[in-house]
């Protein structure tokens, strides 16, 4: 056999290799779109964004890719390295949001007025007594939330 014809015979070879599965990307095909190019070395698709490894739940938090990482699964996804939501905030599932102590409640004490915290007037939400309108008390204390302590005291 000549060896140009040995050289076309291993070029031939050598082109027929690669991905069967890979697939062209479309021509309009935009620069945020992505071409999933079928599995790897005969496996599952591997994820590229993290968007590709949700689970639809919010409140466990934001799912991660990275193939490269011993612990991923089979798509190369993580699970979230946090919770959806930071410390002292509710999260809700149903609307898919983090909700803050003043959202679950602002008034701790339930005397029907808000913490000063939270955007009220009440000056001790810990204390159902305590809260603008109630009657000062001759105790020490602001009462009634009007900056005053024991003003009606004799």
């Amino acid at each position: 056999m000549s060896i140009r014809l040995s050289l076309c015979l291993l070029l031939l070879v050598a082109s027929a290799c690669g991905d069967d599965d890979a697939t062209l990307p479309d021509d309009d095909a935009g620069p945020t779109e992505r071409v999933d190019a079928g599995p790897r070395d005969g496996g599952p698709p591997q994820c590229t964004f993290p968007s590709e490894c949700s689970d639809g739940e919010f409140c466990n938090g934001p799912e991660r890719c990275d193939p490269a990482d011993p612990n991923a699964d089979e798509n190369g996804c993580l699970p979230a390295a946090e919770p959806a939501c930071p410390d002292l905030f509710t999260c809700d599932e149903e609307s898919a949001s983090c909700r803050s102590p003043c959202d679950v409640s602002g008034d701790e004490d339930g005397d029907g007025f808000n913490s000063e915290a939270c955007g009220g007037f009440d000056c001790d939400d810990g204390d159902p007594d305590v809260h603008p309108g109630a009657p000062e008390r001759c105790n020490g204390m602001d009462d009634d939330c009007d900056g005053e302590i024991d003003e009606d005291c004799e």
